[in-house]
């Protein structure tokens, strides 16, 4: 029935990744130690190239050494095999690669690379128990790296992301194929399928709400790309109804969200690689600047997206559009902890000026509002923000609900950003903002209503 409300989701948020860095590299030496059984072979002649060393400076001149041979071996996928010869003809790359796997992460290079070339082709499962699975895996390995002091610096080099950036392609790319639709299934005897009673449950009315074919295989989807970024049920019978769609002064929810936090009075400048990581428009609106001033002394809400919850994105207002584009950003990088934990969720604000985002700004053309910004953000594993719904049409105009694109598979984020003097009043449906949030708010729902200027 159309506008009836099913129950609230209410999804683990740590099931992006665990916040314990512990739990994580345990998770991934189990999942080494089952690639050394499965892919025993390739992993003898990798050991053969780059046998077990004791310090960085010898993992390093043993990469230097061996290099040139792994390519003719055909032992690494072209887009990994790329990050090895790097890590061997490249001293940065070396260094960096090195000393973070021979730190807290525990795990060397070589390995790094041997479990890195098989997860890349393999899609995500649903999780029913995180000790046993993790939806972003090569973003959890990461994690622990990148809290290192290796890993802070390393993934804020042009370089290594520009290696991982590939890497992550190629994953996309994996992720619409075929090939990739092995999880799609309803037998519950399968790990982490996601159309498993239990996976069905944590996604409530799923047949109802999204396009589909249960009857099909795969629920009729043609890879994990397609079912991740699936596409609502439109009509009198849609489960997410538009707020108030002729009402300019209700603004709608851009995601399915959790809310992370609101902030007040932000600034043009500000130092967000602190630990209360303040929000810097500067950075943020990248590629937008002759509109930074109008949100200067703005609010920002901060909300997050579960692995489980839908991922295209809608227009939170109607109006004119005058800003659509994608900043590219660094891959994996957060503030550095000095602690266990591998805390991603609570480094949002963060990211929202490190990661690839995308800046969308609309004018509504209401002297109550003006200039609504949108900035959609990928944050772990393929991290893609897909604008082409809005930037591939003619017209500019964008109307409240409609989808204007899409997260492609790995942890998402998202800001909406207001002009100074717009006051709101935030309707979150009781839920407090909280970094470690498990209730979500429908995509399209009421999130503030404009409070008319005098």
């Amino acid at each position: 029935m159309a506008g009836e409300r099913p129950k609230r989701q209410n999804l683990f948020i740590g099931k992006w990744i665990p916040q314990d860095r512990v739990a994580i590299m345990k998770w991934a030496k189990r999942r080494l130690e089952e690639y050394k059984v499965t892919h025993a072979e390739q992993y003898a002649k990798l050991v053969a190239l780059f046998p077990e060393t004791h310090s960085v400076d010898e993992e390093i001149q043993i990469f230097a050494r061996n290099v040139s041979k792994i390519a003719p071996a055909t032992l690494l996928l072209p887009v990994v095999n790329d990050l090895a010869e790097a890590m061997g003809k490249e001293p940065d790359v070396a260094m960096v690669m090195c000393t973070m796997f021979n730190s807290d992460a525990e795990m060397n290079a070589r390995d790094f690379l041997f479990w890195l070339n098989i997860t890349i082709r393999q899609a995500p499962r649903f999780i029913e128990d995180e000790n046993i699975q993790i939806p972003v895996p090569v973003g959890a390995l990461l994690t622990c790296a990148m809290g290192t002091p290796g890993g802070f610096a390393g993934f804020i080099k042009n370089r290594i992301n520009e290696l991982f950036k590939a890497i992550l392609d190629d994953y996309g790319v994996y992720l619409t194929s075929y090939a990739s639709t092995d999880v799609l299934t309803t037998d519950p005897d399968v790990v982490g399928g996601w159309f498993t009673p239990a996976a069905l449950n944590e996604m409530p009315n799923f047949d109802e709400t999204f396009v589909c074919n249960p009857d099909a295989a795969h629920y009729g989807y043609r890879s994990f790309d397609e079912f991740f970024t699936r596409y609502l049920i439109e009509g009198p019978d849609g489960r997410r109804p538009i707020a108030s769609p002729d009402d300019d002064m209700i603004i709608a929810n851009a995601c399915e969200n959790a809310p992370y936090q609101v902030a007040y009075s932000v600034q043009r400048h500000d130092a967000f690689w602190i630990k209360s990581q303040p929000y810097s428009l500067q950075y943020i609106l990248k590629g937008a600047e002759e509109y930074i001033e109008r949100f200067v002394g703005g609010t920002v809400y901060q909300g997050f997206l579960s692995p489980h919850t839908y991922h295209r994105f809608h227009a939170p207002v109607s109006g004119e559009l005058k800003v659509a584009k994608v900043v590219p950003g660094t891959y994996f990088s957060q503030p550095y902890y000095t602690d266990s934990q591998a805390n991603y969720i609570a480094s949002q604000p963060y990211l929202a000026h490190m990661a690839t985002r995308g800046v969308i700004i609309i004018d509504t053309k209401n002297p109550s509002i003006g200039h609504v910004a949108f900035i959609p953000i990928g944050m772990v594993d393929v991290s893609t923000v897909d604008l082409s719904p809005i930037t591939q049409r003619n017209t500019k105009q964008v109307v409240k609900g409609e989808g204007i694109g899409c997260f492609h598979f790995g942890g998402s984020s998202h800001l909406l950003i207001f002009e100074r003097g717009v006051e709101l009043a935030f309707d979150l449906q009781g839920i407090v903002p909280d970094p470690n949030g498990n209730d979500f708010l429908d995509v399209r729902s009421k999130l503030a209503t404009v409070v008319p200027k005098e």
